[in-house]
């Protein structure tokens, strides 16, 4: 149950997890990527975000790949790295950065992430930068 803010309304959906038990092997393999929301740009106008592209997970903990990102109108092709861990309940959090970024604590985009349909997909949602409003899934390929 929301509460607060006051007002709002949330949609969501609930699926049968088929694992018992999750590691980081669960998260392997060459994966769809796609991401939509909003960014906040400087002078605190929002705009729209929207990625799609491939990432290969090693089962390790080890992430590569590619997004064709549009920020606002601004379309990218960027390259990322990164990490994650997959907890025993299957939820997973990513930690990817684009080449020549920094790699401070603040910077990057860390995704939180539950798999679904054993492994072949997953639900996404973007922890930080804290200023995006930013959902999105994974699928197997």
């Amino acid at each position: 149950l929301f509460v607060y803010p006051p007002g709002v309304v949330v949609f969501g959906a609930g699926r049968k997890q088929r694992l018992e038990a999750c590691t980081n092997r669960e998260l392997s393999g060459a994966f769809l990527i796609y991401l939509s929301g909003t960014a906040l740009q400087a002078g605190s106008a929002r705009i729209p975000f929207t990625a799609v592209g491939r990432i290969k997970a090693d089962g390790a903990g080890n992430v590569v790949g590619t997004l064709s990102s549009n920020y606002g109108g601004l379309a990218l092709q960027e390259s990322i790295s990164g990490t994650y861990d997959v907890a025993a309940n299957c939820v997973f959090q990513l930690k990817y950065f684009t080449a020549g970024e920094g790699r401070t604590p603040d910077d990057g985009v860390t995704l939180k992430g539950a798999l679904t349909d054993g492994g072949k997909a997953a639900y996404l949602m973007v922890l930080q930068p804290s200023s995006a409003s930013v959902v999105g899934n994974l699928k197997l390929q």
